[in-house]
């Protein structure tokens, strides 16, 4: 395998540790979030292209329509009569749905119409209102008659729930038309789901949006396959796991109301006194004629606003409403499976560990790998915003920039790494492993300018190998080889990592001694010519033999002023070693006084 595809190798292995540290339960979080955020950002861009269905109205409890209607209905909450005469007059105008986002809890202060507005729902099969559950522990407890439950196969890991705030009893009993309005925020309270299906105490309950979005589309019963795929008529939609579905948000204006149509509520009132004053109404006739009508608090003094990717102040009917329209156009948000993203991130790992690799200019290779990530994050965006695609933005290039960092660090190691190979190759010998003798060369020369400059000594010793030729022609010159390894060994582990062994030439070894005067050196050539005499050699699995050499010293600047000299004077040391026995230092006459 070449280095290239090695290197690669490591950089999917590196992609491999990332996908393992994100399905961790605390950096899943953290990447999560971040992916998250990269689902606001394409969803402000998307939000800009879609074009609200007219077919749809917001009815809006506004500020204006609670202080106005105060007047006739008393504060806010309103007598229950308020909502019978919003009923009749979206029914007499022809409305499709009608869909209230509010919930007519029971209240013991304030029963006097609720009868009334019971029957009156009950009256009508196109209104629909809320309800929502909790857990909390209490004794309340929906009735089984309750005809809002449906009957649905239960492979989905339903938001579940123990406890509710039921709405009158009239309505549970008389009306099937109840959706659920709970809502699933992410970790950082941002609102970009919406649960389909709940369940509570075992039963399955649609929500508010999916009710509406049945009852337009004549569907009564669903189904959801091994792929979680929700058949509703001849409508599929892609669930996640839980039954939610991400949201695809429309453009909200620069207040609270949102692009849908919407018109106050006051006005509905105020049109019903002028139709009975024969006067002008504060409505078109036909303004909600077969619109589907929705409800709700729009104003911000009710607490009913909502975090999205694309407002902080996002009225819980609109909501609803964006759920609605999601369903009935398929415009739902459909996030890629975690191995699709894993293999968006090794296709982007691989083109820019070939992009560092192929080109030596980082320069280049930086320009082209981020090229490669912001074509990457554009395509994201397109196919967000064109196909309603969901792909991890984060993690991939989060990924790719550690795969950078990686493979930068393992070009310019192997990069040191040939370049100390290279210099180790230029300046030691091969057969010994000591530097060679044009390394040598040049720290004499380093050791003779140093000690010019500040004033020391440094010494250098020749040695010799005894009887070498003898090695060669009675055990061949493999043998030879060994011996000099040998002695080369012994050479490495007898000085200091301040000193330098070369070899000399042919069985000529040299060790620079740096700062160090005659009578240290000749006190270490002593050592070594002792340690390399005291022990024996073995050259074969029966056969030792012993090894000694013969030193020659010489001090910078007693005894030269340049390499030439000081090797001339080592050599006569050397020569007087073996003229005088061998295994010995050889100390020539005028070197008689160091002992």
């Amino acid at each position: 395998m070449s280095s290239k595809y090695k290197y690669l190798t490591w950089a999917v292995v590196v992609l491999l540790v990332l996908t393992f540290l994100k399905i961790l339960p605390g950096t899943s979080s953290v990447i999560e979030a971040f992916e998250l955020k990269s689902y606001d950002f394409r969803q402000s861009v998307s939000s800009e292209k879609h074009i609200v269905n007219d077919d749809v109205v917001v009815l809006a409890i506004d500020d204006a329509s609670i202080d106005i209607l105060n007047e006739k209905y008393g504060q806010w909450p309103w007598q229950r009569n308020s909502y019978v005469d919003i009923i009749n007059f979206l029914e007499e105008s022809k409305a499709k749905a009608i869909v209230f986002d509010l919930m007519f809890l029971p209240n013991a202060s304030n029963t006097k119409y609720d009868q009334l507005l019971s029957d009156t729902i009950s009256k009508y099969d196109n209104v629909f209102i809320a309800m929502n559950f909790d857990n909390r522990d209490n004794e309340v407890r929906l009735p089984q008659s309750i005809k809002a439950k449906m009957n649905m196969d239960k492979k989905l890991d339903l938001l579940s729930f123990s406890g509710c705030r039921p709405v009158l009893p009239q309505l549970l009993s008389g009306t099937p038309n109840i959706g659920i309005i709970n809502v699933q925020r992410d970790s950082d309270g941002v609102l970009r789901r919406a649960p389909l299906f709940v369940k509570y105490n075992d039963d399955v309950y649609p929500s508010l949006a999916m009710k509406v979005f049945s009852f337009v589309n004549g569907v009564d019963e669903y189904s959801v396959d091994k792929d979680y795929v929700l058949t509703a008529g001849d409508k599929k939609i892609k669930l996640e796991k839980d039954g939610a579905v991400h949201l695809n948000w429309y453009k909200l204006r620069d207040d609270i109301s949102g692009s849908f149509k919407h018109i106050p509520a006051w006005r509905v009132v105020k049109s019903l006194e002028a139709k009975k004053n024969n006067s002008k109404s504060f409505i078109p006739e036909d303004n909600f004629e077969n619109k589907i009508v929705f409800v709700g608090v729009t104003a911000t003094s009710q607490y009913d606003i909502k975090t999205t990717p694309i407002s902080k102040n996002t009225a819980g009917i609109e909501f609803q409403t964006t759920t609605f329209l999601n369903l009935m156009e398929n415009n739902i948000i459909h996030r890629t499976s975690f191995f699709i993203n894993v293999l968006i991130s090794l296709v982007l790992v691989l083109a820019v560990g070939f992009l560092i690799l192929y080109f030596d200019s980082a320069i280049v290779s930086v320009v082209l790998s981020s090229v490669v990530i912001l074509s990457f994050f554009a395509t994201s965006v397109m196919l967000y915003v064109h196909q309603n695609i969901w792909t991890d933005i984060f993690f991939p290039v989060f990924a790719v920039i550690i795969i950078m960092i990686f493979m930068y660090l393992v070009k310019y190691m192997t990069k040191a790494r040939d370049f100390d190979y290279t210099y180790k190759l230029a300046t030691t010998d091969g057969l010994t492993g000591l530097y060679n003798h044009r390394y040598m060369q040049e720290q004499i020369a380093k050791n003779i300018a140093s000690s010019r400059r500040y004033n020391t000594k440094f010494s250098l010793l020749l040695l010799d190998i005894d009887f070498f030729k003898k090695f060669n022609d009675t055990y061949g010159h493999q043998a030879g080889d060994a011996v000099l390894r040998y002695v080369s060994e012994l050479l490495k582990k007898s000085i200091r990592s301040t000193d330098i062994a070369a070899r000399y030439g042919g069985e000529e070894l040299v060790i620079i001694l740096t700062n160090t005067d005659k009578e240290e050196a000749y006190i270490t050539a002593e050592k070594i010519c002792k340690k390399i005499a005291a022990k024996k050699m073995r050259i074969s699995e029966k056969q030792e033999v012993s090894v000694t050499v013969s030193i020659g010293v010489t001090t910078y600047p007693e005894n030269g002023s340049n390499s030439e000299e000081l090797i001339e004077y080592a050599d006569k040391g050397l020569y007087y070693a073996k003229e005088h026995g061998r295994n010995q230092v050889g100390k020539i006459p005028d070197d008689s006084s160091v002992q």
